[in-house]
């Protein structure tokens, strides 16, 4: 019934890859190394017999990022599957490969943050998220985790591919050279009263590993200036977003060691800026303005939390931190009523806040053209991660025109574009000397 061993000839770091049964685990390199092919063979369940007659139904999710990129992977799973169990069918009007047994391989996409809603709810003991590095953060990866279960008896597992990309190198650990990286956490679960025991596993995969590509491909990639260090050496250092919005302006501030430790200056006030999530990530940005420097000191950066809950962290860290606010600043949007409590997003601050004040509304293009005004005036605390997710953020690419078109939204791009809305009436402090910063970088 399974013909695999006539169509797939892994390479050594695929057949490591297959030996490996943690709960997650991210396959990630250069292009061309076989992640996605041996994904979609995992993703199968032949380990575990899931396409077996009598086997109990496997259910599978394989998401993708767009719907172009989701129609590219099933023409190749269309092409791979059948050769490899000769009873599978496939449902067009689902985008899901059936067994005979009743289980399932679905797969769709997620162009943004809140749209993984749509599976709330849903099971599936495997899940397989193509291209993390096309995704602007852990967000989606993170929410898909409360859906990974089955009553089944199967393992529930993870498993996500990617091109460097910083959020992916942050969660996995991963230093500038791609090396493989082993976690494990435990989880205390209070219903039963037991530990839980989780793994992520990171495996490189690069392109040297993988003796079927032709030196075409490897000479196509060599061509791509922007790409190379990314795309065929899988290189993890600080890697270059296609599209990438601010490449310029954070390339200065690299090589001015504005990145560096900023400490708060109790003699200034505290503004902050937030973007109003909607069901996806909310981000909270701290600032100082230091003479004519701007200074991002703290965040806050979470999702699927109440408004007041963010207000009562914003209160807490101004006690235990001493921060003296200023002023808290909120987007225009924060002056829409909501049909729960019949109050705006900015009176609901303000029963726990005061000072809360609506930014003007300006176009994103607008927006960017006053952030990049100000980016030489931005110091940043280098243990936020706010330029590693500035980078990530990029414009849409159209493959028709061969041109790079509106931004895909970031709220921490947003949360940084508010700060350039705002002037404050005055700022106390004059400029300090740069060697306060010496040894910190």
């Amino acid at each position: 019934m399974s013909d695999l061993n006539y169509v797939y000839v892994p390479t050594e770091r695929q057949k490591y890859f297959h030996s490996r049964s943690d709960d997650y685990i991210i396959c990630a390199g250069s292009r061309g190394s076989g992640k996605s092919h041996s994904a979609l063979i995992e993703v199968l369940g032949l380990a575990y017999g899931a396409h077996l007659p009598d086997s109990k139904p496997w259910k599978a999710l394989v998401l993708r990022r767009t719907i172009p990129q989701l129609t590219e992977l099933i023409a190749r799973a269309k092409d791979l599957y059948p050769k490899i169990i000769k009873d599978i069918k496939f449902d067009g009007s689902k985008n899901t490969f059936k067994y005979s047994n009743g289980g399932f391989i679905k797969f769709a996409s997620c162009e943004r943050d809140v749209e993984v809603e749509q599976y709330r709810g849903h099971e599936y003991n495997m899940i397989l998220v193509d291209e993390l590095s096309m995704f602007d953060n852990d967000y989606v990866w993170n929410w898909l985790k409360s859906c990974n279960r089955n009553s089944s008896g199967y393992p529930n597992r993870m498993i996500g591919t990617s091109n460097p990309c910083m959020w992916v190198k942050k969660m996995c650990k991963v230093d500038d050279y791609g090396n493989d990286t082993f976690q494990k956490t435990v989880y205390h679960d209070e219903f039963t009263n037991t530990d839980i025991v989780k793994t992520l596993r990171f495996i490189q995969m690069n392109i040297d590993s993988n003796p079927h590509l032709s030196a075409d491909y490897r000479a196509a990639l060599d061509q791509d200036v922007i790409n190379r260090d990314q795309f065929l050496y899988g290189k993890w250092s600080a890697p270059k977003i296609p599209g990438m919005v601010y490449e310029a302006e954070i390339d200065k501030l690299m090589e001015e060691h504005r990145l560096c430790k900023v400490p708060y200056e109790p003699s200034l006030p505290v503004y902050t800026f937030w973007d109003l999530g909607y069901g996806d990530h909310m981000i909270v940005l701290f600032v100082q303005y230091v003479g004519k420097e701007i200074h991002i000191i703290n965040k806050i950066e979470d999702n699927n939390k109440k408004l007041d809950e963010y207000a009562g962290r914003v209160l807490k860290m101004g006690r235990d931190l001493g921060y003296d606010y200023a002023m808290h600043l909120v987007p225009h949007d924060a002056k829409a009523h909501e049909l729960q409590t019949g109050l705006t997003r900015q009176q609901a601050l303000e029963k726990a806040l005061s000072r809360v004040e609506v930014l003007p509304r300006l176009g994103v293009e607008d927006g960017i053209n006053k952030t990049r005004e100000i980016f030489p005036r931005l110091w940043v605390d280098k243990d936020l991660d706010v330029i590693d997710q500035l980078r990530e953020y990029r414009r849409k690419f159209d493959n028709l025109t061969q041109t790079y078109g509106d931004p895909i939204h970031q709220d921490l791009a947003d949360a940084v574009r508010y700060i350039s809305y705002y002037t404050p009436t005055q700022s106390k402090a004059p400029v300090r000397p740069r060697t306060r910063f010496t040894g910190s970088f």
